[in-house]
């Protein structure tokens, strides 16, 4: 019935995405062709082709217990990163894709979406230009399809999940999709500017 399925980003949020994919995919006996999504919609969707979802919401629950802030502002004074997000949640992803990395291969095809930096800013400037950028459409044009993200040099990229030779390769590419710097990071330009 349906041969695509996106999987929305949006973090924690994003769970509810692998109760519903465990409900309903027998149900209605889905077999996508494609997923495509981004962030931790994207990470739910592998998860889902290589573990079970009770398993992880266990593991996170276990990870994420002695994890008592968002912030370490002490960290600064010791040179460490202030945000243990990137840390924890590439740590998780390792950890979750570690024994059945390879059914990946056999999963349907998952397109995981990342975005390119204006090759003009730098990573902080082409921050800022998004943010702003992404609230201008928000609040001021309303638009449905945004456009000024493209206007600026922001430039999308789908590679495939089963593209990565390696489980680190998934979990840097999965930390791209999931770029929100400060609490991770963000994509350098590859190409040249023109």
């Amino acid at each position: 019935m349906f041969d695509q399925v996106v999987f929305a980003g949006g973090g924690n949020r994003c769970w509810w995405q692998a109760g519903f994919w465990d409900v309903v995919r027998p149900e209605l006996h889905l077999k996508p062709r494609i997923i495509a999504g981004i962030s931790a919609g994207v990470a739910t969707a592998c998860m889902l082709y290589t573990n079970e979802s009770r398993w992880v919401m266990d593991y996170y629950a276990h990870a994420l217990r002695h994890n008592t802030k968002n912030a370490y502002w002490g960290n600064l004074l010791c040179g460490q990163s202030v945000f243990p997000h990137y840390r924890i949640y590439r740590q998780a992803l390792l950890d979750i894709f570690a024994e059945r990395f390879g059914e990946l291969k056999s999963a349907p095809e998952i397109r995981i979406g990342v975005s390119h930096l204006p090759c003009w800013l730098g990573a902080r400037s082409a921050v800022a230009a998004g943010l702003i950028a992404y609230n201008i459409e928000k609040y001021v044009r309303k638009t449905l399809h945004p456009t000024l993200g493209q206007v600026l040099g922001f430039h999308p990229e789908f590679v495939t999940a089963q593209e990565c030779a390696s489980i680190d390769d998934l979990a840097d590419l999965i930390l791209q999709s999931s770029s929100t710097p400060p609490f991770t990071h963000s994509i350098p330009c590859r190409e040249p500017c023109s």
